[in-house]
């Protein structure tokens, strides 16, 4: 069976982070400067379908962001164990 995770729209691990530098500074974070979700979701493109991630404050999207310009950072365990317990 293919492993469903190498698509990032169908990938279920919640986004904890998407970086668009070599060192990590320039980012938007969930729990961070209000950021409650990272999406990512398809367009239809000028030939193909377009990989975008978007980003929520609250239940607004306040950023749409080209999957192809950044680092994805999903949720480690130890992450999703403690926001399933409340923790965070």
């Amino acid at each position: 069976m293919e492993d469903q995770r190498t698509e990032l729209t169908k990938d279920e691990r919640p986004i904890q982070c998407i970086a668009w530098d070599d060192n990590n500074e320039s980012h938007w974070r969930v729990g961070k400067d209000g950021i409650t979700k990272i999406e990512a979701y398809t367009e239809h493109g000028e030939m193909s379908m377009v990989l975008w991630l978007a980003v929520y404050a609250g239940g607004n999207i306040i950023a749409r962001v080209p999957a192809r310009q950044v680092m994805v950072i999903y949720e480690t365990m130890e992450e999703q164990k403690a926001r399933l317990r409340g923790d965070i």
